[in-house]
């Protein structure tokens, strides 16, 4: 088996956004993260639960509630 150059990977990862996923992206500290974060190198993700989320094409909402059903 013929192992790519490391270099050809390390050029390759460039293109590749990575994932984040943030719990709570409506509350104090997640809504604030998002705002900060650069969205060019990321595929942001973002649950919430009872608030609305603010409108961004740039962030995936996911609605559910991550909390343990009693």
């Amino acid at each position: 088996m013929i192992n790519p150059s490391p270099l050809l990977l390390s050029n390759w990862t460039l293109f590749m956004k990575q994932k984040l996923l943030i719990c709570g992206g409506t509350g104090f500290i997640g809504r604030n993260l998002l705002e900060k974060l650069p969205t060019k190198k990321y595929k942001i993700y973002a649950t919430y639960n009872k608030k609305k989320p603010f409108k961004s094409s740039k962030i995936t909402w996911i609605k559910c509630d991550l909390r343990k059903k009693k």
